[in-house]
């Protein structure tokens, strides 16, 4: 995946895309919104629809591969 920014482009390799249960997310917040992890994008985007809530989340990880303008 490539991500574009005014200054530059970023390209990133997907390394974990999971489907927790609605509350692992919150549960899991300090770990997966750690600054400590450098370069990482991390996607989260709700799922499975009941018709009045979603009751899961995808969380997809991906790390940087090279960094450049194209």
């Amino acid at each position: 995946m490539t991500v574009r920014t005014r200054r530059d482009t970023v390209k990133y390799a997907v390394r974990r895309v999971v489907i927790p249960d609605k509350g692992v997310v919150a549960r899991q917040a300090e770990r997966l919104f750690s600054q400590k992890v450098r370069g990482r994008l991390l996607l989260i985007t709700c799922e499975d629809w009941n018709g009045t809530a979603f009751r899961s989340n995808v969380v997809v990880t991906a790390d940087p591969l090279r960094r450049g303008v194209e």
